[in-house]
């Protein structure tokens, strides 16, 4: 019979320390949600931000 599975006792396979933190957030990414927050419309289809996204 095989190793007791880690939920009962036996040996994870994997520690905290293998696990990412995911999505990795860049500092673009920062820079891009402060953008949006500055300008002060977070909503809708009159942001710059929507309408920049369109033409892209």
């Amino acid at each position: 019979m095989a190793e007791k599975l880690a939920i009962e006792g036996g040996t994870p396979i994997l520690t905290r320390e293998d696990y990412k933190n995911w999505p990795v957030i860049t500092e673009d990414d920062r820079r891009f949600v402060n953008d949006v927050l500055d300008s002060g419309i977070v909503a809708g289809p009159t942001g710059p931000q929507v309408s920049a996204l369109e033409k892209e």
